[in-house]
């Protein structure tokens, strides 16, 4: 995937396989999902599998759990962050840096013609 120019691209480093759920299922089944699949993050799709959003294990802990909902009956659209930052899968790793820390992201989505392939962790990205 990388080249000379950008060295190591962001394709290089996602992790593979998109977790995704509807935003139509409860928050409670997206935190049981999250655990299962041991993920940080959940792409939200509508049904004809649209990227639509991004739920985190911060938005199910302040967007639900500090704010009192119910998460059995509240559902994963009212916690998602809507149209996430999305990045280019052949973009620098070092562009992905860039815009994590100029938007102040933990979670940056990288996509291939607008497809979700995975999701880039603060983590993995700037080793905080």
């Amino acid at each position: 995937m990388s080249d000379f120019k950008t060295l190591l691209a962001v394709g290089d480093m996602v992790t593979s396989g998109v977790v995704s759920i509807s935003g139509d299922e409860s928050v409670k089944s997206g935190a049981v999902k999250m655990a299962s699949e041991n993920a940080s993050s959940l792409l939200v799709v509508d049904q004809s599998g649209k990227l639509v959003g991004i739920v985190t294990e911060r938005d199910v802990v302040y967007r639900a759990v500090a704010a009192d909902l119910d998460v059995q009956s509240s559902k994963i659209s009212q916690i998602m962050t809507q149209n996430p930052v999305s990045i280019s899968h052949d973009e620098s790793i070092f562009e992905a840096r860039n815009l994590m820390v100029s938007k102040k992201l933990n979670h940056l989505i990288v996509v291939k013609e607008g497809i979700p392939l995975g999701v880039l962790t603060s983590q993995a990205v700037l080793g905080s």
